[in-house]
């Protein structure tokens, strides 16, 4: 197994530089994109439903 980060004087290790909006995990844009346009479907992603939406009438 290779380890990307160690556990003890890796990246993680350490206290941030600065306040991250992910709070602090690691992401792409694509993550956060696919993220955001489940929120605005009302929290379904392409035919799977993630988060509750409104109730329906």
């Amino acid at each position: 197994m290779l380890m990307e980060d160690e556990a003890e004087g890796g990246h993680h290790s350490l206290p941030p530089a600065f306040q991250s909006g992910g709070g602090g995990l690691d992401s792409t844009v694509d993550d956060y994109h696919a993220y955001f346009r489940m929120l605005l479907n009302q929290g379904m992603h392409g035919t799977s439903g993630f988060c509750p939406g409104p109730p329906s009438s």
